[in-house]
């Protein structure tokens, strides 16, 4: 029951924020955090590599931080090797990150929205 509710609350603010949004706020925004959702996992993915081959015995930052940055980084725990499949998975997760981050940048976009609009009330 619990998840049935949760499922069509999501569904709803999925439908509902593109379209509050479009219809009252400025889309650069949402739009500069779509790319930052895109972009943050290839550097992070990028810094990874890097401070590997400089230092193999100490645990990465970008490992560290990278679960805070890039939640969606979950989806590439089973991946093994170099494949095509690899490759979806690693598009897969970069998608699903910035279409959280998209979700953010809705609610930023809303809340900006909102506290003009209650300024110029007053």
């Amino acid at each position: 029951m619990l998840t049935n509710l949760l499922i069509i609350i999501a569904v709803c603010l999925l439908i509902l924020f593109p379209v509050l949004i479009h219809r009252y706020t400025n889309l650069s925004v949402v739009r500069r955090f779509i790319e930052a959702g895109a972009v943050i996992p290839v550097l992070l993915f990028v810094m990874k590599n890097v401070e590997l081959v400089l230092n193999k015995e100490e645990v990465p930052l970008a490992i560290l931080y990278g679960m805070y940055l890039w939640p969606s980084s979950i989806l590439l725990m089973g991946i093994h090797g170099n494949d095509w499949g690899a490759w979806l998975f690693f598009l897969a997760a970069i998608s699903l990150n910035a279409l959280l981050y998209s979700l953010i940048g809705y609610l930023a976009a809303l809340s900006v929205f909102f506290v003009k609009k209650t300024r110029t009330v007053r």
